[in-house]
C-alpha cells in the first residue's frame, strides 16, 4: 500500500562545483517508521535534510512528502512543505536575543501560525519532553 509512504527520495544527487556530496541517494519512510541517518563528517548527512527541506536544490532526482511532489515540480509551496519538515541543525543555532521557551515557541507562532497560549502550552511539553528544567526556559544563552 502506497497511502502509507510519509517521503520518498529518489535517486538523489547534490554537488558543490566538483565535489559530489548525494550520488544517487534513496529510501522510503512510512508512516509510524524511524529512520537514521549515519555517517561521517562530511558525508552528505545535513545536506541530504537540506535538500529534503528545500533549503538546497538538488540537482537532480525525484522528493514527494505525502503524495505530493518537492522537487524538481513542488506541487505546495515551499513553506508548506517546510511546515511539514522538521529537524536539528547540527549546530544548535538559538536566538540570542530570546529565552530557551521563547525559541521553542518562535517556530510554532510564526510557521504554523498558532496563538501564543497554545505555543506556550505546546513549547513546555517540547521543553519538558526533552528534560529542560523549569529553571531554565526563561534564561538567555551566555553572551
Amino acid at each position: 500500500m502506497t497511502s502509507d509512504i510519509v517521503l520518498r527520495v529518489e535517486n538523489l544527487w547534490k554537488s558543490y562545483g566538483r565535489l559530489q556530496v548525494l550520488r544517487g541517494v534513496s529510501f522510503t519512510i512510512r508512516r509510524g517508521e524511524v529512520k537514521v541517518i549515519i555517517g561521517p563528517s562530511g558525508s552528505g548527512k545535513s545536506t541530504l535534510l537540506r535538500c529534503i527541506n528545500l533549503l538546497v536544490r538538488p540537482d537532480k532526482g525525484r522528493i514527494e512528502l505525502e503524495g505530493h511532489e518537492v522537487f524538481p515540480h513542488p506541487s505546495m509551496s515551499i513553506s508548506k512543505i517546510r511546515e511539514r519538515i522538521g529537524f536539528v541543525f547540527q549546530q544548535f543555532n538559538l536566538f540570542m536575543h530570546l529565552t530557551a521557551l521563547d525559541n521553542v515557541k518562535i517556530g510554532l507562532i510564526k510557521v504554523k501560525k498558532m496563538n501564543k497560549e497554545e505555543a506556550t502550552k505546546r513549547a513546555i511539553e517540547a521543553l519538558r519532553m526533552v528534560g529542560i528544567d523549569e529553571s531554565l526556559w526563561s534564561k538567555y544563552l551566555p553572551s
